[in-house]
């Protein structure tokens, strides 16, 4: 796997690659001494170069911005490091990137990633900025139990399913059940959007990027179809892909079990 990721970065990198204006150095020119400096190192012992190494690729993308080789490069250092975690973050911060070919490799290879991470029963983590400009993360409502909706207001099976949730919302909110949505939207104004929830009493935050299949969430986490529902247990683990059957039953049970711990 280590090998096929590397060469679908290499890939796109080269074929989205760019010549950098200005009187820097052309970006060839820069990355090849960045790729002589740590090749011997890599070579002697990966692992330990693999920090600094990163450190380089990352000050190549600060200084040519619209290149996508420095992305190859940190994500070669991730590998290297042999840590997950740096992986993901290089990852995220592709995903992030305004190259549309570079993000979108980025998020296929997560969502690859964490399917094959058999997520069940692992903790899940989760943050965005929601449509009323008010930050969420899962972290936080550790200790609760928390249903995550995939859903869209042009998607009739969804909007069937609102009074369903906006019942188990009210019935189970202040015995510590939340809710999470994540719309696929095709329209970036949040104010559309907040309108909508409104006039349907859903009082739960709400994400949308107004990218609808393209949803950087969804699209995170392979969602191919709408709705969606998972529910994450009061330690912070999934505990369900497919939370829309029987929900109330699922929310109950989940409910009445104690949590090892609720420190963040």
């Amino acid at each position: 796997m280590k090998t096929k990721f590397l060469t679908i970065i290499t890939l796109v990198a080269l074929l989205f690659s760019t010549q950098a204006d200005g009187p820097k150095p052309p970006y060839s020119v820069a990355a090849d001494k960045v790729k002589e400096k740590f090749a011997p190192l890599i070579k002697a012992d990966a692992k330990k170069a693999a920090p600094e190494y990163l450190k380089a690729a990352q000050q190549l993308a600060k200084d040519y911005p619209k290149e996508t080789g420095p992305w190859m490069l940190m994500m070669q250092a991730a590998t290297h490091s042999g840590d997950e975690q740096i992986k993901i973050g290089v990852l995220n911060k592709m995903a992030d990137h305004e190259n549309p070919q570079l993000s979108g490799v980025a998020l296929r290879f997560m969502s690859m990633m964490w399917k094959q991470s058999n997520p069940i029963g692992k903790p899940f983590h989760l943050q965005f900025t929601g449509i009323d400009g008010k930050p969420v993360d899962l972290a936080k409502l550790k200790g609760k139990v928390v249903l995550i909706d995939f859903w869209a207001t042009w998607c009739g099976p969804c909007v069937a399913e609102i009074p369903n949730l906006v019942k188990t919302y009210n019935q189970f909110h202040a015995q510590g059940f939340e809710i999470i949505g994540i719309a696929l939207e095709g329209n970036k104004d949040p104010k559309r959007l907040q309108a909508y929830v409104d006039r349907k009493n859903m009082p739960w935050p709400q994400y949308t990027d107004g990218l609808m299949w393209k949803n950087k969430i969804a699209q995170r986490y392979g969602i191919n179809g709408v709705p969606t529902m998972w529910l994450i247990d009061r330690n912070g683990n999934l505990s369900s892909l497919t939370a829309r059957i029987d929900l109330k039953n699922k929310v109950k049970k989940l409910l009445a079990e104690t949590p090892a711990s609720t420190s963040n």
